[in-house]
Parts: C-alpha cells; sequence; structure tokens
C-alpha cells in the first residue's frame, strides 16, 4: 500500500489542545510560521475581459507546469476555475467556456478547471440532444483550447454517447498541453433524490445517465490527478481508492443544488481535503439554468489541512488561485493518518 511522503517540517499552522494530541501540539509549537492561507487569489467577473485579453496577447501561458512559479520558496501550481451559468444552448455554452479559459490562462493558471455540465445543462427530465461521442465537437474544443493556451484542462462533464443505449454518461475528461486526452472518468454515482419541503423538487439521473463503474486518474508535473464529479462527493470510498492511487489533487465538478448546497458543499468538500490530504479543485455551475433548475455555485479550491484557499460567489466568474504542492507533504508528514489506516484496503471496491 502507499505511503505518504514525509518533510522534515510539518505544518506550522496554530493547533490547540481541543483538536489534538499531545504529539501534534508539539509539531505546531515548533513550526508557527506557515501561514494559515496556502494562495493568493483573485476573481473576475465576465465583464472584465477587454483588460484580460490584452494582457493574454502580450504575455501568453507557456505551459510549464514543470518549472512552476514560486511563492515563499514553494513550488506553486496556479490553478483556474472557470464558474459558468449553462443552459441548453450547446454554441452559447462552448462560447462562454472557451472565453473563461482564456481568461484563466490569461492570468497565468496553468491548470484549469471546468464545471459538471458546462457545455450543456437540461432541464431536469429532459434527454440530451447533443450526447456525443469522444471525438464530437465538444472534445474536439477541450483539446483546441489546452493546445491553443498550453495548459492542463479539465473539462467538466459532457453528455457521452452510448450506441444502443438512450441514456448517455456523465464523463468528465482531463487534457494535457499538448491538447491529449490523458483521462476520462464516467460518473459512478448518480442522484436520484427528492428535495424540498414535500419532497416534489425531484432529482433522477438514473434516467437518463448510465452509471461508470472505474475510477480514473493521471500522471501530471505536479502530482497524481484523481477525477470525480459532484454527487460522487458524498461517497468517501471513491477518494480514498484515489489517494491509494497516490492522487495528490481531487477534482470534483458540479451543478450542486441550491438547498443541498447550503449546507453541504463547503462541509463535504473540506472533508475530503482533510481525510484524503489532498487538494480540492471544484468548479461548479451557478445561478439559475431554466425554469425548473438552478445551481448553488461558490466554486472553491481547499488546500490539504481543509482551509478554504479561494471561492467563488454565486454568480459567473473566473477564480485563481496559488497552490503550494509543498502543503501536502507537510500536512501529511505533521499528521500520517494515510500510513495509520488499519482497515482492508480501499481498492477493494
Amino acid at each position: 500500500m502507499w505511503r505518504p511522503s514525509r518533510t522534515p517540517n510539518g505544518p506550522s499552522r496554530r493547533v490547540t489542545s481541543k483538536d489534538c494530541s499531545g504529539a501534534v501540539l508539539a509539531i505546531s509549537a515548533a513550526l508557527r510560521a506557515w501561514p494559515r492561507r496556502t494562495a493568493r487569489t483573485s476573481t473576475t467577473s465576465f465583464g472584465e475581459r477587454a483588460s484580460i485579453r490584452a494582457t493574454s496577447a502580450a504575455k501568453p501561458n507557456t505551459g510549464q507546469t514543470d518549472s512552476p512559479a514560486n511563492v515563499g520558496n514553494a513550488a506553486v501550481v496556479r490553478v483556474g476555475i472557470v464558474q459558468v451559468c449553462s443552459n441548453d444552448n450547446l454554441n452559447a455554452n462552448l462560447e462562454n467556456a472557451e472565453k473563461g479559459v482564456l481568461e484563466a490562462a490569461a492570468r497565468g493558471a496553468s491548470f484549469i478547471a471546468l464545471p459538471e455540465n458546462f457545455a450543456y445543462m437540461r432541464r431536469e427530465g429532459t434527454a440530451f440532444p447533443c450526447a456525443q461521442q469522444p471525438d464530437g465537437e465538444i472534445l474536439k474544443a477541450l483539446s483546441e483550447w489546452s493546445l491553443r493556451h498550453r495548459v492542463w484542462l479539465l473539462g467538466g462533464t459532457f453528455p457521452e454517447a452510448i450506441e444502443g443505449d438512450s441514456r448517455v454518461y456523465n464523463t468528465s475528461v482531463l487534457f494535457s498541453p499538448d491538447g491529449e486526452l490523458v483521462a476520462r472518468y464516467r460518473k459512478i454515482h448518480l442522484f436520484d433524490a427528492s428535495l424540498g419541503p414535500d419532497g416534489s423538487d425531484s432529482y433522477r439521473e438514473s434516467t437518463h445517465f448510465k452509471p461508470g463503474d472505474e475510477i480514473a486518474s493521471a500522471e501530471t508535473p505536479f502530482g497524481v490527478v484523481g477525477l470525480s464529479v459532484c454527487y460522487d462527493l458524498r461517497f468517501p470510498e471513491l477518494y480514498r481508492a484515489l489517494v491509494e492511487r497516490e492522487a495528490r489533487w481531487l477534482m470534483v465538478p458540479s451543478a450542486f443544488a441550491r438547498e443541498t448546497g447550503k449546507d453541504h458543499w463547503e462541509v463535504l468538500l473540506r472533508a475530503r481535503a482533510i481525510e484524503s490530504q489532498c487538494f480540492v479543485v471544484a468548479p461548479a455551475q451557478c445561478g439559475h439554468h431554466s425554469a425548473d433548475r438552478s445551481s448553488y455555485g461558490r466554486s472553491l479550491i481547499i488546500d490539504p489541512w481543509g482551509l478554504v484557499v479561494a471561492q467563488a460567489a454565486d454568480e459567473p466568474c473566473v477564480l485563481v488561485a496559488d497552490c503550494r504542492t509543498q502543503d501536502i507533504d507537510r500536512v501529511r508528514g505533521a499528521i500520517p493518518a494515510l500510513s495509520h489506516r488499519r482497515l482492508p484496503s480501499a481498492t477493494a471496491i
């Protein structure tokens, strides 16, 4: 079984006696200089694109993520999240996503993430007229954007057509700066729920989606990236299996409902970050998509200690933050919980 890397210095965030044992308190007392914020962050609304385009023309992204910038002598990855409010207009959605990727790349992001259903957000209970094979328009666009801007690009999810089946896979994809598809994950857990006081706000993903049955991850210059989608967030065994594949980054593109989002969204993301000791990147849909569907927004980047690095509001925007890869080893070195496990391996799932 994989064991987490150790570093000479564990986390220097302040820890109290209410939180942990004397052993960890000793680490904390010796190392208090670590800032509570992992990253420099900024958010730009879609209304500010003119200046961003000018910046992009003057300073293109080189895509050299294996030679990252340095903040406080720690290697960093500049992560960009494109938060959108998609609808059932495929062309308009792709145009908005492309503009968001352009903004994030212009601001130096080398790893950019789009949310679930970024290219097509259907009304609940309707089918997917734009379901596509892997060589379709959506994936061709993602490949082109990643190559043009020389970035790692998480393509949220797209409706992947299944031959001989009226259902689709809800599929997340990761592209390299060379425009190459390096990982594909078909959402395993489908959201069938009845929300609202009387249960009338009903979601039945299983009607139109087929669940996947394989986990997925990919090697990158900044560590192994594990893929998941939205409702998967409620199933920690998936993330433990990804950690056993040596994941250091967990992707959670989502379209969280407003009712569940206000109480569960941040709590669940922080829990997955803490227990996995990974960065969690969660690009989200926001706003009203149709008369009967809206999403919570508030995209998040969480550090391995469980702190919020950056958070969006509930409107379309581009969120950019610098994440220090060194923090993963610091947290895992200070609290080596991943090597203290005694129950059977999660890979048995």
